[in-house]
């Protein structure tokens, strides 16, 4: 699994047009969206929802890693690491 970090408002429909909605976390939080390029597989995890809380300069980390790219090889990976994500907020 290949793992890229981008900032709250990189463009990411651009770079996978054909991405589809699987896992939202609440009304209007954190989603996940699926998308398949070049023979791999993504899992696009859009945290943007908290720019509204995150203002001050020392949060720029932060702004800076609020939307990751999730790279696998193979389908059953990526949905793997999804329901494993899944199992661990329904804990919560």
């Amino acid at each position: 699994m290949n793992v890229e970090s981008f900032p709250y408002n990189y463009d990411f429909r651009t770079r996978f047009p054909q991405l589809h909605e699987v896992f939202r976390t609440g009304l209007e939080d954190a989603v996940f969206y699926f998308a398949e390029k070049d023979g791999n597989f993504y899992t696009i995890f859009d945290q943007s929802f908290l720019m509204e809380f995150v203002r001050a300069a020392e949060d720029e980390k932060v702004r800076n890693e609020l939307i990751t790219v999730y790279e696998f090889k193979t389908d059953v990976e990526r949905q793997i690491h999804l329901d494993g994500f899944i199992k661990k907020v329904s804990e919560n």
